[in-house]
């Protein structure tokens, strides 16, 4: 057997005009001939109607050139070609039967013929069938046998763009795609888009459109007919209701069709290759192509449309029995059942939120808000959206403040059955609060939930205890939650739980998104040790949620801040450099980057650029550093560090004035120890250092600085032995800049008086001294700031005066003083002078 190069090649003379011509203007398809010239004795292409079967028998056929062989072609069930079969299984020849389909008793002639293939090894034999129930692929086990499926059939993108290109209507990469995407490749469609697109070019801007009047066409002239002969006229329906559905079991189709004989029905359609078959939870799962599908929609759209608005309603319901969260928020929607969308939302909104972001988005929009709101979870979840879009309402805000999720008390009453949903509905309230920057009622949720899941872990504590995902995922949420509500330890126990609990599955993001989130627990607080064990636990780069990037985002922070105290100025620098093309998914991970990036400017960046860029963020990430956050008070004292590291004492004392937050407590201690006031500086430090609350970075720092103070005040050995336990915190922590940002020359004066000396360099070791030796403050009295103020309002000394009940030169008096410390002799100069020094802001953070 020979094989011609081109598709015109010259047929063999023995093929007669019994081989119909191959169809004018098809694609050639080499790929699929070389499999038709293979050596198989038995080769069936078995495929839908229009993936182009007949074409490509004809184009092999003509183009084949055989000697002395005879090929024999056999249309259906044609009697006069039938006769000719008993010789020509005899002979050396190659049989092809287009349409075997067709045949009325195809059982007793495929036994024949398997016969002729047994007795005979010069017999081959080609055929084209639908349905799967002839020729199974097991006897591949006995005979030389290939089979050609739809996928093979089904036109790759490079035979996509030469189609196109040949009927002189040429697509550019896109739209190939898009159409890739619709018809997946069915043959006949996509010719007759083709032959449509070069007749009429304008189609080529709406190929949908185009596309799904093809497949009407082709529904109604080639598959409904199929159905319209049986003798049972509900097949047409339920064929139609099959494709409700994106996919379709047996049990589903029973619910939505009450068809007792919906499996058989969805196998003999399987069996004609129309549908495709693979496995959901565990059941066989039936799928129309897409095309197809889209055409049935259309179809059942136009003859019944209340009964295709009860089959998604159905179809919502059996999917959200059975977990199928995705397909049964898609039903729901489509149905218009705001109720039922609500519903799917409530249960499974944390896999639709992760897995689903963008269908779940679209469905809580188009859903009425008086909906939404009789169930919180489905409104905190939309409140999360919302923000997304920029826009807001008060319908979260107003059920979370009246809402018993937040009562530990009342959540514990409940019944064991009730704990998990409860749970679930606390978690996503806590979440859409946090994405609000309401970081105070964040925590009140998150701490209840919090003992609701302590009292479940004490009910089931068991050796290999192992919780459901979504109560891990409260678990980790609650963890977050603390994290940026000002609770470091209940973040850290919460986040260190999560991981103990958590699979250990290949693939499973749990233990290592627990990990790298307790890393930036860790790194939060300066303890680089901690955040380099914990990153190393969480080093998964296959770890993947929602949004994607997020774990690696929160990796490179963590990993960015922990270098920054280890004093690693390179990796610093090369992690924050990636971060800054960062794709930010909650907000709230953007006020950790803008800290790592203050504390780099301190030490190595351009301060002023630095605050510049730290007032632009405050600006935008504004309800995220609000009271009660975290990031609030670590920012105002990076800020009030980048002022007194280029020497704006006043403007770091006006910043810290008033301010008791414990974050703010070294800011207030480094400004007196620079000022020289060392009794405030132990004063502070003692206070600080006695807190039970007290972070790693801040204890050294705290005792280095207090060690400073002592030795100032004469109390050299107490202050040696304040300055080893800053050591052995360092060496604890890994954190290093803490204790170099104490006055350098101080600190190794003393540590070399008292043996200390080559511990301490060990630390300073290629740190740059980023404070100054001193500062100049500008420090008023109570009654002088209000003078002041009372400046900057226009006020005249008469006014002044009478406001305050004070004679008018005891008011001068004030205004002399002031205008001295300020060096200003004016009113005006008193008061632009007051704004350089940010003398007339308020302190922003107190202690939460």
């Amino acid at each position: 057997m020979s094989v011609q190069p081109e598709p015109g090649a010259a047929r063999a003379e023995n093929v007669g005009d019994a081989v119909p011509p191959p169809t004018r203007g098809a694609l050639p398809r080499p790929r699929l001939w070389e499999l038709l010239d293979g050596d198989a004795r038995l080769t069936v292409l078995r495929a839908p109607t229009g993936f182009g079967k007949s074409t490509l028998l004809r184009q092999w056929a003509h183009r084949l050139g055989h000697g002395d062989d005879r090929l024999v072609w056999i249309d259906g069930d044609d009697p006069g070609d039938r006769r000719r079969v008993a010789t020509a299984a005899d002979e050396p020849t190659v049989l092809v039967w287009d349409h075997f389909d067709t045949i009325a008793d195809g059982a007793a002639l495929e036994a024949e013929l398997l016969d002729a293939l047994r007795r005979n090894p010069a017999f081959r034999l080609i055929l084209a069938a639908r349905s799967a129930s002839h020729f199974p692929d097991a006897l591949r086990l006995e005979l030389r046998m290939t089979t050609i499926r739809s996928r093979d059939l089904a036109f790759q993108r490079a035979e996509l763009q030469r189609l196109f290109s040949l009927a002189g209507a040429p697509l550019d990469p896109q739209r190939l795609e898009q159409l890739d995407r619709l018809a997946q490749g069915w043959p006949k469609p996509m010719s007759e888009l083709a032959m449509l697109l070069a007749s009429e070019p304008d189609e080529a801007e709406r190929l949908d459109g185009a596309l799904a009047g093809i497949a009407r066409r082709f529904l109604s002239e080639e598959v409904v007919p199929t159905f319209a002969t049986l003798a049972d006229p509900s097949w047409i329906d339920f064929v139609l209701a099959s494709a409700v559905p994106s996919w379709v079991s047996a049990s589903l189709a029973r619910t939505i069709t009450d068809d007792a004989h919906a499996g058989a029905r969805l196998d003999e359609l399987a069996a004609q290759v129309m549908l495709t078959v693979s496995t959901e939870g565990g059941e066989r799962a039936y799928r129309w192509p897409g095309i197809m599908r889209t055409a049935l929609l259309d179809t059942l759209r136009s003859r019944d449309p209340a009964r295709l608005q009860r089959l998604h309603e159905r179809a919502a319901a059996w999917f959200d029995a059975h977990g199928h969260a995705a397909e049964a928020l898609e039903n729901a929607h489509t149905a218009q059942d705001w109720p039922g969308v609500v519903r799917v939302v409530e249960r499974h909104w944390s896999t639709l939120m992760y897995e689903n972001f963008a269908e779940t988005r679209t469905a809580l929009r188009d859903a009425p808000a008086s909906v939404v709101a009789t169930s919180i979870a489905a409104a905190a979840i939309r409140d999360i959206f919302l923000l997304r879009w920029r826009v807001g309402d008060e319908l979260l805000l107003d059920a979370a403040r009246g809402s018993r999720l937040s009562d530990p008390a009342w959540m514990m009453s409940l019944p064991i059955q009730d704990w998990e949903q409860t749970i679930t509905d606390a978690t996503a309230v806590m979440i859409a609060l946090r994405t609000r920057g309401e970081m105070p009622l964040a925590r009140r949720f998150a701490d209840s939930a919090d003992a609701l899941l302590n009292s479940w872990l004490g009910a089931a504590a068991e050796p290999g205890l192992s919780l459901p995902s979504a109560t891990l995922h409260a678990m980790l949420q609650v963890g977050v939650t603390r994290m940026f509500a000002d609770d470091h330890d209940g973040a850290v126990e919460s986040l260190r739980r999560t991981y103990r609990f958590s699979p250990r599955t290949p693939g499973d993001p749990s233990a290592p998104n627990a990990a790298v989130k307790t890393a930036l627990a860790s790194a939060l607080v300066g303890d680089a040790v901690q955040t380099e064990q914990w990153l190393a636990r969480g080093d998964d780069d296959s770890v993947e949620v929602w949004p994607p990037g997020t774990v690696r985002m929160q990796r490179m922070i963590a990993a960015a801040i922990a270098a920054i105290e280890r004093g690693d100025a390179a990796s610093a620098r090369a992690l924050l450099g990636q971060l800054e093309n960062r794709t930010p998914g909650e907000y709230i991970w953007e006020t950790a980057y803008v800290y790592a990036r203050s504390r780099y400017d301190l030490v190595w960046g351009d301060r002023r650029l630095g605050l510049r860029e730290l007032a632009r963020e405050r600006e935008r990430l504004a309800r995220w550093f609000a009271p009660g956050s975290t990031l609030g008070p670590l920012l105002d004292a990076a800020e009030a560090e980048l002022f007194i590291a280029l020497g704006l004492g006043t403007r770091a004392s006006t910043l810290l004035a008033g301010a008791t937050h414990a974050r703010l407590l070294v800011p207030r201690a480094r400004l007196a120890v620079l000022t020289g006031q060392d009794e405030e500086v132990v004063r502070l430090t003692t206070a600080g250092l006695t807190d039970a609350g007290l972070t790693a970075r801040d204890q050294t720092q705290l005792q280095s600085l207090q060690a400073v103070a002592q030795a100032r005040l004469g109390e050299r050995r107490l202050a040696a032995g304040i300055l080893a336990d800053a050591l052995t915190s360092t060496d604890a922590t890994g954190a290093r800049l803490g204790i170099a940002a104490a006055p350098r020359t101080e600190l190794l004066d003393l540590a070399a008086e008292h043996g200390l000396g080559e511990r301490l360099a060990a630390v300073m070791d290629g740190l740059p001294e980023f404070f100054p030796r001193s500062v100049d403050v500008i420090l008023l009295t109570a009654r002088e700031r209000t003078v002041l103020h009372e400046l900057a309002n226009g006020r005249t000394i008469r006014e002044i005066a009478d406001a305050s009940f004070l004679s008018q030169n005891t008011i001068k008096s004030q205004l002399r003083s002031l205008y001295m410390k300020l060096g200003a002799s004016s009113r005006e100069r008193a008061v632009a002078l007051a704004h350089q020094h940010r003398l007339l802001d308020d302190a922003r953070y107190e202690e939460a």
